[in-house]
């Protein structure tokens, strides 16, 4: 699991917290984040890549819930 660090500080952004969401298949997974209210901010396809899949992420990483969902296909 992959956890993804809040920064300290707010930098003036809203403080709704965000919830992501993965679903891999393969090689390759839909990625998505959706507010509290359930709007969606992200919905994309990406490869199964670590480094790919944390630079996606990144202009949320703040107000990602410490908590996220994970799908597999095996």
């Amino acid at each position: 699991m992959v956890r993804l660090h809040r920064a300290s500080v707010n930098k003036g952004r809203p403080t709704m917290e965000l919830h992501c969401a993965v679903d891999l298949h393969g090689d390759n997974g839909f990625h998505g984040i959706v507010d509290e209210t359930g709007k969606r901010l992200l919905s994309k396809r990406l490869p199964n890549s670590l480094e790919m899949v944390l630079e996606v992420l990144e202009p949320y990483r703040d107000r990602l819930e410490d908590r996220g969902g994970c799908e597999l296909d095996v």
